[in-house]
């Protein structure tokens, strides 16, 4: 990995100490675990495995890794679909990880859980078969930077289970708030732009496009085996990708995108 991006996603300490734009209240978090658990109880987390991801595997994940695990229900799909593998998380908030910690004990599922608000992840090289990341990768300043992180633990042939925010994320609040908020995802929106086009990322929590991420996959050693987006109109809001690591880097950047839904 080249020695630039070893200074990885400091960024992400914006997580845990308020400086990004998440707002880490309780009234947030609580309807956050909410739709989480309502995702997961109603089967749509294991139906998105089954649909994006599995297709990418030749055998069952032994070893898994949820970066940004949140309250960790990923992971508790994954003991469902998986049931021998090894699960790990990680977070960069102590209250996450604590209810991660909680509701996987209630649940009967046991997993390693550590907290990490920064890169290089705490974990060898090429060790894992399943990396998923749901929606970290905005809150990184070198995005970049962030692929290479997570694509460094999986091993050759493994699959990163991927999702992010597409403008559309962003338009739809910059539509519904008023005022600060209103600056704050207009300020977003643009920062996005620019960390596409010319690597610099003034703020964190902004978006891409899909063909920026297809790009961004395509260059970081994989290829492409399937795309979701759910949209705000014409615009993406959240961008699904189940992409498969290359044993090494592909001159034509692997498989086109398979478009679901």
């Amino acid at each position: 990995m080249p020695s630039s991006t070893m200074t990885g996603l400091h960024g992400l300490r914006g997580i845990h100490d308020g400086s990004c734009a998440i707002p880490e209240t309780s009234s947030w978090w609580n309807g956050y675990v909410e739709d989480a658990y309502a995702r997961l109880d109603s089967g749509e987390i294991e139906a998105e495995f089954q649909r994006l991801v599995r297709p990418c595997l030749k055998r069952l994940p032994q070893r898994v890794l949820d970066v940004g695990t949140g309250p960790g229900h990923f992971l508790i799909a994954m003991q469902d679909v998986a049931p021998d593998a090894v699960l790990h998380g990680t977070d960069a908030n102590h209250e996450h990880l604590a209810r991660a910690r909680s509701d996987l004990a209630r649940r009967g599922v046991s997993a390693q859980l550590v907290r990490s608000d920064s890169m290089p992840l705490p974990y060898p090289d090429q060790y894992f078969d399943l990396v998923i990341c749901q929606a970290v990768m905005p809150y990184s300043y070198d995005d970049h930077a962030f692929l290479d992180h997570l694509l460094r633990v999986l091993r050759p042939g493994g699959v990163l289970w991927f999702a992010t925010h597409g403008i559309g994320f962003y338009v739809m609040r910059l539509r519904h708030r008023k005022g600060h908020d209103q600056v704050r995802y207009g300020l977003s929106v643009v920062s996005g732009f620019l960390s596409m086009m010319f690597g610099w990322k003034p703020i964190n929590d902004t978006p891409v496009t899909v063909s920026w991420l297809r790009r961004a996959l395509r260059r970081a050693g994989c290829q492409v085996h399937a795309c979701e987006r759910s949209r705000d109109g014409a615009l993406p809001e959240l961008i699904r990708a189940a992409a498969v690591k290359a044993g090494q880097r592909s001159a034509d950047g692997g498989t086109p995108f398979h478009w679901v839904g």
